[in-house]
């Protein structure tokens, strides 16, 4: 049994479930709203119990039966015993601490198996990420993290090409009403910091990249499969791709990776023990390419049918094999 944890409107699970079933294989997908009813740690076992929202089916899972894991996204939902009020804190402290040792027993559980990603690495620090890429010969953009508006001042009265700003972890989302707060990346002026005290929240600038056009890869199991995207060409997406322009989409092409560069991003997600995941670089004017990051759970059907790489097929032939 090859065992999927992701979202119920993630669209690339559901392809790659297709193509596992096209290949004969038994796959049970648990989605971020179907809630666990119920547990038993048992030894080396771990049996749950959970309510299918989609269906209203009742699927019990052992892991013992699991042959390959798939942290796609999300993870196990415990409302049932998080949701709990009590008078005082300390006790609903005390049940998160009970709840996350349990299920931290059957990640390490499923760990074991084999998989394609686990919970303990499906979110990485920026920060940390784009050290160890300069360790490994990765160009990342110049940048600066203060808390200090006049470090923040200077820094921006250096860069004579300007400066972007953007989330230090996760992308903010939030839905208020029938309106949507996105934190996108921005480019930011002098003024922008005068509404600030001397001292503020940790703030990310980055030297802006005149950039000839971004790359989106994929990575699999060692191998790198990327894009070109010319953001640059429409000044809605130049900053930022995710402001996508629908109307007039960019052009997206194939593109063949430097050797040198798959060669550094492979040893990065080998430091970073990640079997997959989505990376986001640029190639400057000038020729340069820059590391931005990497998301190990990000999307790829912007890389897949673009590149015509076929990469949910990719990914379920990874799946079947591994679970053989």
């Amino acid at each position: 049994m090859i065992l999927i944890l992701s979202e119920s409107n993630d669209l690339t699970t559901s392809a790659i479930i297709e193509w596992l079933l096209t290949m004969n294989k038994t796959v049970v997908r648990i989605n971020e709203c179907d809630a666990m009813q119920a547990f038993t740690l048992s030894g080396e076992d771990a049996v749950m119990q959970f309510r299918q929202l989609s269906t209203g089916r009742t699927l019990h899972i052992n892991t013992r039966l699991v042959e390959m894991f798939w942290f796609r996204k999300q993870g196990f939902n415990l409302r049932q015993w998080l949701d709990q009020k009590f008078e005082h804190a300390a006790i609903s402290k005390y049940i998160d601490s009970e709840m996350r040792i349990c299920s931290e027993y059957v990640y390490y559980l499923l760990s074991q198996k084999p998989n394609l990603a686990m919970s303990f690495n499906c979110s990485l620090n920026k920060l940390v990420v784009n050290h160890i890429a300069r360790e490994l010969g990765l160009v990342t953009p110049l940048g600066v993290v203060s808390t200090e508006r006049k470090v923040l001042e200077n820094f921006l009265q250096q860069e004579h090409d300007g400066c972007i700003t953007k989330a230090i972890s996760e992308s903010f989302f939030v839905q208020a009403g029938s309106r949507f707060m996105v934190s996108y990346t921005e480019p930011v002026q002098a003024a922008d910091l005068g509404m600030y005290g001397t001292d503020m929240m940790p703030a990310l600038l980055q030297r802006k990249v005149v950039k000839r056009y971004e790359l989106r890869i994929f990575y699999l199991n060692g191998t790198c499969y990327a894009t070109a995207i010319f953001s640059q060409r429409d000044k809605q997406t130049e900053t930022d791709f995710r402001k996508y322009n629908y109307a007039k989409p960019n052009r997206t092409v194939p593109f063949a990776l430097p050797a040198q560069q798959a060669e550094k991003l492979h040893l990065l997600m080998q430091r970073l023990k990640l079997k997959t995941g989505s990376i986001d670089m640029l190639v400057s004017a000038t020729g340069e390419y820059i590391f931005l990051e990497v998301n190990p759970v990000g999307q790829f059907g912007m890389v897949s049918e673009p590149g015509n790489y076929y990469l949910e097929k990719k990914v379920a032939q990874y799946l079947a094999t591994a679970a053989t």
